[in-house]
């Protein structure tokens, strides 16, 4: 067994017997780890294992794709995500599609930093779609699973018009200007229902 620190976020919580808690979260170079806590009454202990929460993580690597963390500091634990529940739902939709992506062990240093940039724009927004929809076809894109050449292959068919608009929301490195993309709530819906279908555990 060794011991062993690292940065990452908290995708996924749940309670395990009387006072423990397993928790799943998403590193730069870990990628997505399981952790068991111990003693969860302990109140860094709860902050540390809230969903969203990032932190540096302390624990100890043993045998099974288990480990168990030892300690944590918080680093940001996007507590103004819970000012809106339209922020709350766009933000599990993100963590949900880095679950449904991500093998467990994978390093994904870019994948991470887009996901805490997403996150910390959310309040920028009252209209989501237009973040998650980028959100979706940058994640593609990561993955090798999109191209934006100059005849691309699409999972499901659009107009020219659709392609620009998916084009920029996938292209632009700039929120502001996402913020001006209007993305249909049709072609929204589209996006995700067909989409998410390219991921593992889909």
């Amino acid at each position: 067994m060794r011991e062993e620190r690292a940065e990452g976020i908290v995708l996924k919580t749940f309670d395990y017997k009387e006072n423990e808690r397993i928790i799943t979260i998403f590193t730069p170079e870990e990628g997505v780890i399981t952790l068991i806590v111990k003693h969860i009454k302990n109140q860094n202990k709860i902050a540390l294992t809230t969903p969203f929460c990032q932190a540096e993580f302390l624990f100890i690597k043993g045998k099974s794709d288990l480990f168990k963390l030892q300690d944590g500091t918080i680093l940001n634990d996007h507590h103004f995500l819970r000012a809106s529940l339209a922020h709350i739902q766009a933000a599990a939709e993100m963590v949900k599609l880095i679950l449904k992506s991500q093998l467990p062990g994978k390093p994904a240093p870019k994948l991470y930093a887009l996901l805490l940039a997403y996150l910390s724009h959310l309040p920028h927004f009252e209209d989501t779609s237009s973040l998650i929809g980028s959100f979706y076809l940058k994640l593609l894109t990561h993955e090798g699973l999109l191209s934006w050449e100059s005849s691309p292959v699409f999972p499901f068919q659009v107009t020219d018009i659709e392609w620009d608009v998916l084009k920029q929301l996938a292209l632009t490195r700039s929120f502001k200007e996402m913020q001006t993309v209007v993305l249909n709530p049709e072609l929204y819906d589209r996006l995700k229902n067909k989409l998410a279908l390219c991921f593992v555990g889909s």
